[in-house]
């Protein structure tokens, strides 16, 4: 995510840009019982850099998901 400007709407104080940042996701998943389920797991920011979409916005750090679906 490249650089963005904000503004809020609260003051004319505050406004200015949140920083560019680069994260790195991935997943890999498997198919059982032919076919009827399949596990994933998903990580998104693998290397755990601190990153904020926002200036009053939340950290985001590594998140890692398990995920089974089941086919009727």
């Amino acid at each position: 995510q490249d650089k963005a400007y904000w503004k809020d709407v609260l003051a004319p104080l505050y406004v200015g840009w949140t920083e560019a940042f680069t994260t790195v996701n991935g997943s890999f998943g498997v198919k059982w019982a032919g076919g009827k389920l399949m596990t994933t797991v998903k990580a998104n920011n693998i290397f755990n850099a601190n990153m904020q979409q926002h200036v009053f916005g939340d950290i985001i750090k590594r998140q890692i998901v398990g995920e089974a679906r089941f086919s009727f």
